[in-house]
């Protein structure tokens, strides 16, 4: 009779654990869902949003915090791309003052993450957005003004991407 109910009981934290686990799925599948569009690809949110297992538990609000701290990846990652290539003194000069350019853009974007953590903590959605947008049009300046040679248009693109997947989980959360 023991067994009986050791089986019971073991099938029935099974259920439930794979009850939990679909519907935190659910909820980044979901989100990422409503939040597709030309710019952020279903695929990249749900890889991005997944990929931190913090994913497994969050609601929303701790989606919106998941996509923040990628994009400030993202961003640190251009950056040192950037700078990296810049000091390799290869390129023609208008290359080169391309890249000069994104550095700085990109320095700025590490620069503004603070903020925009603070604010979305302290429920300042709009302020948050202001300076999400800014970062996006940032990395879309960034790869536009390159002519042939686009040397760091995949962390162009990470940048774009993680700052439209804050953005739009942002413009998700009931005001």
């Amino acid at each position: 009779m023991a067994r009986v109910r050791f089986h019971a009981l073991f099938l029935a934290c099974f259920v439930l654990l794979a009850a939990v686990q679909r519907s935190t799925q659910d909820i980044v599948a979901h989100t990422c869902k409503e939040c597709a569009n030309p710019v952020l690809p279903f695929n990249f949110c749900v890889k991005t949003l997944s990929s931190d297992p913090r994913s497994r538990t969050a609601d929303l609000v701790g989606l919106g915090v998941i996509a923040i701290e990628h994009l400030k990846d993202s961003v640190k990652r251009a950056n040192l791309y950037a700078a990296g290539l810049l000091k390799k003194k290869v390129w023609d000069p208008y290359t080169a003052s391309c890249l000069k350019d994104c550095v700085e853009l990109y320095t700025d974007a590490v620069d503004d993450i603070p903020d925009i953590e603070a604010e979305y903590k302290g429920k300042s959605y709009a302020d948050a957005q202001t300076h999400l947008s800014a970062i996006e049009d940032s990395s879309i300046t960034c790869e536009t003004q390159f002519k042939e040679k686009k040397p760091i248009t995949s962390q162009n693109l990470e940048a774009t991407q993680s700052a439209s997947l804050a953005l739009a989980i942002i413009n998700l959360i009931p005001k």
